[in-house]
């Protein structure tokens, strides 16, 4: 029978025995940790979540960026607003229309449909209005109902104004007159268009 030091003692070594299998055990396993998983690795399944911001652009920050770079208008560029004359080819400049600053060349042609865009960066920008008939300074004889009628441009309205309605028998004249009449003739003065007459007229 053993006596109560020798189960004393017993209990001891089983005691220290079990804490030593602990150690060992957490040893093992730390090292089976360390094994699977290295220091500055990202456990499975998690990388995604750490990774940095290097996913690919998406089509929508790519249109983003590529419009961040369009060129649009400075606010100190110069901008010119003309109206050009079909008929003698002439320019007016015309008071601006509206702002421009800002504005891209798509965002000026949707505000602005009437003028022609013809010149366009950040610093110069060229917009013309085409204008049936000639400029202010010409007048124009065109063939009426048994008249001839002298217009005139308005620069202020763009649009053409009557000065003078002959009434005439057209059909004295020739068919070279008629049809150039028909169409309308340019002339620099009411000086010109007199000496046009009597010359149609002889």
């Amino acid at each position: 029978m053993l006596s109560f030091d020798a189960n004393n003692k017993k209990r001891r070594r089983r005691a220290a025995f079990g804490a030593a299998a602990l150690f060992v055990m957490g040893a093992l396993f730390g090292a089976y940790i360390l094994m699977e998983f290295p220091l500055g690795s990202d456990p499975p399944g998690n990388q995604g979540a750490l990774e940095g911001p290097e996913a690919e652009q998406t089509p929508e920050a790519a249109v983003g960026a590529e419009a961040a770079r369009e060129t649009t208008i400075a606010g100190d560029a110069q901008v010119e607003w003309l109206a050009r004359f079909t008929a003698c080819e002439h320019e007016l400049k015309l008071d601006p229309a509206g702002k421009v600053t800002g504005m891209t060349r798509k965002e000026l042609e949707a505000a602005y449909p009437e003028y022609a865009i013809e010149m366009f960066d950040s610093k110069h920008a060229r917009l013309v209005k085409s204008v049936e008939g000639c400029c202010s300074e010409h007048f124009m004889l065109k063939l009426g109902e048994n008249s001839l009628i002298i217009t005139k441009m308005d620069a202020r309205t763009l649009k053409p104004k009557e000065v003078m309605r002959i009434i005439v028998d057209t059909g004295v004249l020739d068919e070279q007159a008629r049809t150039a009449l028909e169409g309308g003739i340019v002339f620099d003065s009411l000086a010109t268009i007199n000496a046009f007459l009597e010359g149609v007229g002889e």
